[in-house]
């Protein structure tokens, strides 16, 4: 049997890029996440739980594919029973018609819907069966019909002699099916008014799509004989035809329409510390692959940031309007899970190369480098450079134009990421260098999660989003994780999620990114730090030592030979003015994976002009490493320091 694959279209993704003083939405394009036909290869998540969309045999003898949703009310089933209608409505090659049989809600009120969503065409989409225009009904896309004046016209012999007459005495029989007082009812004949409604109905377009909204009004004792009068319907004529239950729980529709229906597409929610989260999960597509597992169902309305006003607009304003979309409507964020078993198809990293630091001596004890493609975890104590070293590396990699950079900030917004980057790039780089041009080229981007019920889904679809946005233009690219002690106080769903930090290493990993992940090591913080300690492959520790200003000056020499360049009352100066006990930030080799040895240090300063060794460094301020020698003392760990 020859079958077609039908893109739906629902659930499109869209990432933001920047333009100038502003931002643009454009289609994201992932081609090799993408499994549908479109040579676009645009991501529409939807058709992606289906493996690339409905899947249609072409020679079906005039059977329909059966689509059972369920849920419980309130979960999102006639909004996206009225999505399918429309974006099936927008079909280049081949609109499909829909007739939408409601007893649940109002023609009336699902008119308003579809316009409330923003949706293009909309007043143009919803046909009502007594609407007229120039003496002939409008070309619409979409039929509507209410239960209760669908029961008195249903007898009728112009009906039953219409080219949708058979669709609708099938529809008859499954509505009042177990009723005698609706069959009564539908052989009554029709009054004035009825004619019309009649009229109207004959002149409707056979479907391709028929939806039924809803199959609750069948009496559960009665359920029993669904099966022959569906079998009827599956052959009238549609192509698809889709059905709405109301089931508080998966067993509630497993009696009787697991067998009937190709596919069950269950929609349910739960609340989680009072707020609510819809789930959509594909229970069953019989002939065609699909995901398994629960993924994450949100309704929005249409983008405030319109044509009209966003050029008033900042980027960084646009980016929090995720996810970007121009119009409303269902929008589903795939589980993290959903993204291991895609990555776990894909080739194996291999970890090969180095990535040398701005900073040589410190490249010394890595054997050449941070690990190329693979993650970094930076762990210590408040106060130990962490955070300027992660955005150093990040930006070297930016000016030398060797790759771009992604932040994603947990605890400072874009406006004092940008700030901490630009004295970063004045003090490690050059004062010429402005933070702002890296971003609207579209060198760097910030990614900042303001606190709230953010979803690990949520989360994990923008970072996915921006990874891939900017990998059209250099598949370099270097990620700085930042804070992650605030995941917990800021995000505690995201906190909740055991895989969470392990996932986004994996896909980071497999999409051969140089993470580095930033945390405070100090009581209230979780001992694996959500995951990262068993992840990394390199792991740095920042500690404050105190010295003895002998030992510490010993080190120094060794390194910069300062003794060597600058007069001895110099020297002595310098070294009374540090006093008998130095403290300094120590950084040391915790785990390195591939070979190296671990517990190689050394001293990691920030100097700047105001500091007493700032002569020592050739008076350039900046941040410096400066290995242990092994002919002085190490100092001794300040315990409890912050």
């Amino acid at each position: 049997m020859s079958k077609c694959k039908l893109r739906t279209g629902i659930s499109k993704a869209f990432w933001c890029s920047p333009r100038g003083n502003s931002g643009a939405i454009d289609p994201a394009i992932i081609p090799k996440i993408c499994k549908c036909d479109d040579p676009n290869g645009q991501i529409a998540w939807f058709d992606e739980l289906l493996e690339g969309g409905v899947l249609l045999p072409e020679d079906q003898n005039n059977r329909a594919l059966t689509i059972l949703l369920s849920g419980p009310p309130g979960s999102g089933k006639s909004t996206f029973a009225l999505e399918l209608a429309y974006r099936m409505s927008q079909l280049k090659n081949n609109n499909m018609h829909t007739l939408y049989i409601t007893s649940e809600s109002s023609a009336n009120w699902l008119k308003e819907k579809a316009l409330s969503f923003g949706w293009e065409n909309a007043d143009n989409m919803i046909h009502e069966t007594t609407e007229k225009h120039d003496g002939r009904r409008k070309i619409k896309h979409v039929d509507l019909l209410e239960t209760d004046r669908f029961k008195e016209y249903l007898e009728d012999t112009g009906v039953k002699e219409s080219a949708i007459g058979l669709i609708l005495k099938s529809i008859s029989n499954l509505i009042h099916l177990g009723s005698e007082a609706g069959q009564e009812v539908a052989e009554k004949i029709t009054d004035e008014m009825g004619r019309k409604v009649i009229d109207g109905i004959i002149s409707m377009k056979k479907p391709d799509i028929l939806i039924i909204d809803s199959l609750n009004t069948i009496e559960k004792t009665q359920r029993h004989k669904l099966f022959d009068r569906f079998s009827e319907l599956i052959m009238s004529g549609p192509k698809i035809i889709l059905i709405i239950l109301d089931a508080l729980d998966s067993k509630s529709e497993s009696d009787f329409c697991a067998y009937i229906c190709d596919t069950i597409i269950r929609l349910d929610r739960k609340h989680i510390s009072d707020y609510m989260v819809r789930t959509i999960e594909i229970v069953k597509a019989r002939n065609q692959p699909h995901v398994w597992g629960i993924h994450q169902l949100k309704i929005y309305g249409p983008s405030k940031l319109n044509d009209s006003n966003k050029s008033n607009i900042k980027y960084e304003q646009i980016k929090r309007a995720h996810p970007f979309r121009a119009e409303g409507g269902i929008f589903i964020f795939p589980s993290i899970h959903y993204y291991l078993s895609t990555y776990k198809r894909l080739s194996p990293f291999v970890w090969l190369d180095h990535e040398p630091t701005k900073i040589k001596e410190l490249n010394k004890i890595l054997g050449g480098g941070f690990p190329k493609g693979r993650c970094i975890g930076f762990m210590g104590g408040r106060g130990g450079h962490k955070s300027h070293l992660g955005y150093q590396h990040l930006l070297h990699k930016v000016v030398s134009k060797k790759g771009q950079g992604i932040v994603v900030s947990l605890r400072d917004d874009e406006g004092m990421a940008k700030k901490t980057m630009q004295r970063i790039l004045d003090q490690d780089f050059s004062k010429d260098l402005n933070i702002e041009d890296y971003l609207k080229e579209d060198k760097l981007d910030i990614i900042y999660y303001p606190p709230g019920y953010i979803t690990p889904e949520e989360f994990f679809h923008r970072l996915f989003m921006a990874i891939h946005r900017m990998k059209r233009n250099n598949p370099d690219i270097t990620l700085l994780f930042n804070s992650l002690d605030q995941l917990g106080s800021r995000f505690p769903l995201c906190a909740k999620e055991a895989i969470f930090i392990p996932g986004i290493i994996e896909t980071l990993s497999a999409e051969s990114i140089t993470s580095i992940f930033i945390g405070v090591d100090e009581p209230g913080q979780p001992p694996e730090q959500y995951g990262l300690l068993s992840m990394a492959d390199l792991i740095l520790s920042f500690r404050q030592h105190e010295f003895e200003s002998e030992a510490y000056l010993g080190h120094l020499d060794k390194a910069l030979k300062f003794s060597e360049k600058l007069p001895p009352t110099v020297c002595n100066e310098i070294k009374n003015g540090l006093g008998s006990k130095i403290t300094a930030v120590v950084a040391h080799v915790v785990r390195f994976s591939g070979g190296q040895a671990a517990g190689a240090g050394g001293i990691l300063e920030l100097v700047e002009e105001n500091n007493s060794v700032f002569k020592l460094y050739d008076n350039k301020e900046g941040l410096y490493f400066t290995p242990f020698s092994p002919l002085f003392s190490q100092g001794e760990l300040i315990k409890n320091a912050s």
